[in-house]
């Protein structure tokens, strides 16, 4: 059995499927089996994976009707989990792609500080761009709170789900919640706090590019609000807990996002009427958070 199983949530991505795909199955580390799952794409999608999966043993392919990002991941996650005994997971979205010692670079930083999890830093890329080549792959052991807040401000967070390899014990009782943007926020900190250390290298091997037809970059829509729920969430998480500045590091966070919703709300093609309605939601939100 592999040693590590590779989820892809594949959906219409047919331009950059390959790209992917190829960085995965060209890691230095083989010991891995790939997972494509196929969510409804109506593209070329479908047929790309089936033909990777004809030239390489290691993969395998799951086509199932449209859900969303979290679903496809849950595939994944309980396919891997039913049939067959990898220790360890991984996700890659489809129009990613990986540094060809992303694999294992994680995963023998995990096994040498013996630790259930292994994050990694990242670029990211708003046109086709060669990788960077790192020359410094050292692992070191990380606090959860440190490697939680490694971003370039006070007020954000690195939840991305594809930046960390996990045991797969973690998600004995996890999933991402179906129906909601931004499920990883809602998820990593779940993961990444059942741990006492991380084992983070700062090289750059994952490579995020920035679709200009992505969620983050649509005009606003009512499920971005998932971004504040899933913030709201994570605060709740750390008001009484060992990281008092983990809670305050999110209340400045919700303290920029939501006002940003509020001007997205206003320059909205929604009616008036609706315009109303979110905007004294997250008035009340932001007079909660002041108050506390």
């Amino acid at each position: 059995m592999p040693s590590i199983s590779v989820i892809v949530p594949v959906y219409q991505v047919e331009n950059f499927l390959s790209r992917c795909v190829d960085s995965i199955l060209t890691q230095t580390f083989s010991d891995f089996e790939l997972i494509l799952v196929d969510d409804g794409s109506t593209d070329r999608c479908p047929a790309i994976c089936e033909d990777y999966a004809r030239r390489d043993q290691r993969i395998h392919v799951f086509h199932q009707k449209n859900q969303g990002l979290s679903a496809a991941r849950n595939t994944g996650i309980n396919w891997a989990f039913q049939n067959n005994s990898s220790q360890w997971l991984c996700f890659v979205d489809s129009d990613d792609w990986v540094h060809p010692k992303y694999l294992e670079t994680l995963y023998q930083g995990a096994k040498k500080l013996d630790l259930p999890i292994a994050s990694c830093n990242w670029q990211r890329f708003e046109a086709d761009s060669t990788e960077l080549c790192p020359e410094d792959f050292s692992v070191t052991a990380l606090s959860p709170e440190e490697d939680y807040k490694s971003r370039n401000n006070d007020y954000d967070v690195a939840s991305f789900a594809w930046r960390f390899l996990y045991h797969r014990d973690l998600f004995r009782k996890i999933r991402y919640p179906v129906g909601k943007h931004w499920e990883d926020l809602f998820t990593t900190y779940k993961l990444l706090f059942q741990c006492k250390a991380v084992a983070h290298t700062d090289a750059v091997l994952y490579y995020y590019f920035a679709r200009p037809d992505s969620i983050a970059r649509a005009p606003w829509n009512p499920q971005k609000l998932d971004m504040v729920d899933a913030l709201l969430e994570n605060r709740d998480f750390f008001r009484n807990s060992p990281w008092p500045e983990l809670y305050q590091r999110l209340t400045r966070c919700c303290l920029v996002t939501i006002p940003r919703h509020m001007d997205g709300v206003k320059n909205s093609l929604l009616p008036e009427a609706e315009k109303a309605c979110y905007m004294a939601r997250l008035q009340a939100l932001l007079d909660t958070i002041n108050e506390s």
